[in-house]
């Protein structure tokens, strides 16, 4: 039987980790628990799905005053605005 499989949601915090630690990739993976060829693909994967997609867009809303409203989606999908 292979490796567990992993999802975004735990995955990219761990990309996130990784790339703030300042340590080799071998020495995180080994105290995450994680093989280097899963932090690779996690990396490529959060790279390509994140970070591109994490440039600024500019909005324009046609309703104004009192009823303007936004709706803003996050990466994350238990990220909520209320946790600001």
């Amino acid at each position: 039987m292979g490796a567990p499989r992993h999802t975004a949601i735990e995955m990219y915090p761990l990309v996130e980790l990784y790339e703030e630690s300042g340590q080799t990739a071998a020495a995180f993976c080994a105290v995450s628990g994680i093989s280097h060829a899963q932090l690779v693909y996690w990396r490529r994967k959060y790279r390509r799905e994140v970070v591109s997609a994490g440039s600024f867009v500019e909005i324009s809303s046609p309703a104004t005053g009192d009823q303007a409203r936004v709706e803003v989606r996050y990466p994350y999908p238990e990220f909520d605005s209320s946790d600001l």
